[in-house]
């Protein structure tokens, strides 16, 4: 009814077609003259007013139409309409995104003092030091089946010193296998770890004192962390991982077999390939046991007392890996070119096994990160992937990709930065001499509980690497407007890609790996940086001034 009237108003004024886009009352009053001179031209003598008339009337008339929004055709307004939609589903998904991240931070925190909590629960509740008031030696009477069926380890305290591997290694096995399983493992050796210094073997040990009196709180004596290892029980199953294509290697680990097993009467381990590259020069190395899969891999730490690596820090790592849980101790040959983690020389090396196999000797607890992705496709627990487990350093970087990496780190449940530029790294203290030392982190004691958060090549003057306590959990994300995707890659190898959304969990490991020691932990360390690195080397200034 209404667009009926407009249509008579506009026929009686000679407005054939009122558009749809509004036009000013000045252009309706130049088209109703138009249109009265027209149609109307015998009556030109008519007076003004009536022409006065028409014009009032048109006003009044736009007055009347109502403010009906503009239709534009204009293609760039069209184009930054579809922009500006495209903007609003990217930040709604990013913001979908970030809270869906810190959810999922909370349930791992969640998890994780539940776990620690729990923990602490078994210590008080089954530690042997506690009830009875010293360390029960129960480990040699305890059968095979029964150690392998236990479902709680019994752990100690540590106000007596550090009782025996299958406590503070967390020596067992995960899930419960069949008899058929393990009919071939021999009993492991058991021994005992303790607090020393400078080869002392009393077992003697300082603990952290610290007094509350009168509301000051002092610290009256500091801790000596020292560890030493005493084997309770003759140890049985060497393993020997040897560093590849090398000829020097092969003919050094071939004699150290023939000793360990004429001499010391050492059942002895090694990998598949290196164990058939000896059985075919020499078929007398046929007694050397191997395995067939992973599965059996899993299981190593059951038979293996000793790990003795051959070969550089890399050699270090790989046999490091080979542990998905407890690692044996661990004797380094240096037969690389830095070696930081091997301080053994391998010309030496039945003086130096034969210290470890029978006196107490000096170790380092070298502590690893347990990794995880989780992709944001993931919508359950079932699809998480297995963590990695890592002795140096997990790095994050940008792949073959142009653009910087664009991160966003949280620590626990707090934000912690974003990092722009070629990626970052999140090393142990082993590793803070490695890939974190090059990138500008700071070497660390490695028996310094922390992990290390250096960048790598970031886009801010102002973006310095950060030393954080051990106990934190690290989350790593890729925002969803990131330009590009991320790589991550665990020890150097292992490399996996991260869309956005995609996410990487890093907190402290529960397994460490046991490095035995050629003097001490911090005389092996301060050795490795003087040799290794010449470490503040430099020509002594000449004194050529008179004398005093």
């Amino acid at each position: 009814m209404e667009k009926k009237e407009r249509r008579n108003l506009g026929s009686r004024l000679g407005l054939s077609v009122i558009s749809p886009t509004l036009a000013s009352p000045e252009e309706l009053m130049q088209q109703a003259e138009k249109s009265n001179g027209s149609s109307n031209g015998p009556m030109e003598n008519e007076s003004s007013d009536s022409v006065g008339s028409s014009s009032e009337s048109i006003k009044a008339i736009y007055e009347f139409l109502p403010q009906t929004p503009i239709k534009t055709t204009d293609a760039h307004l069209v184009e930054f309409s579809e922009a500006m939609r495209t903007v609003a589903k990217a930040l709604r998904r990013v913001a979908e995104g970030k809270a869906t991240a810190q959810a999922e931070a909370a349930e791992w925190k969640r998890k994780y003092e539940l776990e620690k909590a729990r923990n602490i629960q078994h210590k008080i509740d089954g530690c042997p030091c506690c009830m009875n008031g010293k360390i029960e030696n129960s480990i040699d009477q305890l059968k095979l089946d029964d150690l392998l069926s236990s479902e709680e380890k019994i752990e100690c305290c540590g106000n007596h010193g550090i009782c025996s591997h299958h406590q503070i290694l967390g020596d067992e096995i995960p899930n419960p296998i069949s008899n058929s399983a393990y009919k071939m493992v021999t009993r492991k050796a058991s021994f005992r770890l303790s607090w020393g210094f400078n080869g002392d073997q009393n077992g003697q040990h300082k603990h952290d004192f610290v007094s509350f009196e009168k509301g000051d709180i002092t610290t009256a004596e500091r801790s000596n962390k020292q560890i030493l290892l005493k084997w309770e029980t003759q140890p049985q199953t060497v393993l020997i991982v040897t560093k590849p294509n090398s000829n020097s290697v092969r003919a050094i680990s071939s004699e150290m077999v023939r000793w360990l097993k004429q001499r010391q009467k050492i059942n002895v381990f090694m990998e598949p390939l290196m164990r058939k590259e000896l059985v075919t020069n020499d078929t007398y190395f046929d007694f050397i046991q191997t395995w067939q899969d992973d599965e059996e891999i899993k299981l190593l730490h059951t038979k293996v007392d000793l790990v003795v690596t051959l070969g550089g820090d890399g050699t270090v790592l790989w046999a490091a890996s080979m542990f998905k849980g407890p690692v044996p101790p661990v004797v380094a040959f240096a037969l690389g070119s830095l070696g930081f983690m091997t301080p053994f020389p391998s010309e030496q090396y039945r003086e130096c096994l034969s210290n470890v196999l029978k006196s107490p000797f000096s170790i380092t607890l070298r502590s690893r990160l347990q990794c995880q992705v989780i992709r944001e496709a993931a919508k359950d627990e079932l699809e998480l992937e297995e963590p990695i487990l890592v002795l140096n350093e997990v790095t994050i970087d940008r792949g073959i990709s142009s653009y910087l990496t664009y991160l966003e780190c949280y620590c626990d449940s707090s934000f912690v930065t974003c990092v722009q530029g070629d990626g970052l790294i999140i090393s142990t203290t082993s590793g803070s001499t490695a890939y974190s030392l090059a990138a500008g982190g700071s070497m660390v004691h490695p028996q310094v509980p922390a992990i290390l958060f250096t960048p790598i090549c970031p886009h801010s003057l102002s973006f310095r690497p950060l030393i954080l306590p051990e106990y934190v959990t690290l989350r790593v994300q890729v925002p969803f407007n990131s330009r590009g995707q991320a790589w991550a890659s665990f020890d150097g190898k292992d490399r996996k890609q991260l869309a956005p959304g995609d996410a990487l969990i890093c907190s402290m490991a529960p397994w460490p790996v046991p490095t035995a020691c050629l003097v001490d932990s911090t005389t092996d360390f301060l050795r490795s940086i003087h040799e290794g690195l010449h470490w503040n080397l430099r020509k002594s200034q000449s004194f050529d001034g008179p004398s005093g």
